[in-house]
């Protein structure tokens, strides 16, 4: 509401501002200076008003490459640690791996060694009973020729 006030107060007036309200940072016009709005107000002229604000602004600015030049550093710092916690972390994962596979690989060969002995077993087995066949087959081909040959011994001497 004080800035409508002021805004009403000095809308006959804006062609002759002449001052400034450090304040309420609003132009002011001569005859608003002695209004009740802005009577605890310091009052400069908008020339020194343009100064002063000039001088503040090359204070703010004079220290500004020095803190972009610190921000800058900051960041860099702040990506190389972020890089270097990425290189350890990938390096733990790659060893994760490595032992992950080392285990698979493990496994495997206990796997294989285990199926290979196992097919081993069968074929020994397998290979008992075909000989043990074979051995039976002989052993009676052997006795019928042996019938055949006493057949044909007998019925010749007969």
């Amino acid at each position: 509401m004080r800035g409508e006030q002021c805004v009403l107060c000095c809308v006959p007036y804006i062609t002759r501002s002449s001052g400034f309200s450090v304040r309420s940072v609003r132009n002011l016009f001569v005859l608003c200076v002695e209004t009740e709005l802005h009577a605890k107000h310091t009052h400069l002229s908008v020339k020194e008003e343009a100064q002063w604000r000039k001088r503040e602004l090359m204070a703010l600015l004079y220290n500004l490459p020095e803190k972009l030049e610190l921000d800058i550093k900051q960041a860099r710092a702040s990506r190389e640690r972020a890089a270097q916690y990425i290189k350890t972390q990938a390096q733990t994962i790659a060893g994760q791996i490595k032992s992950e596979f080392a285990k698979l690989h493990q496994f495997l060969r206990a796997e294989e060694e285990a199926r290979l002995a196992a097919l081993k077993q069968e074929e020994s087995k397998k290979t008992g009973l075909l000989t043990e066949r074979i051995n039976r087959l002989t052993s009676d081909v052997t006795s019928l020729s042996e019938r055949i040959s006493d057949v044909q011994y007998r019925m010749l001497n007969r």
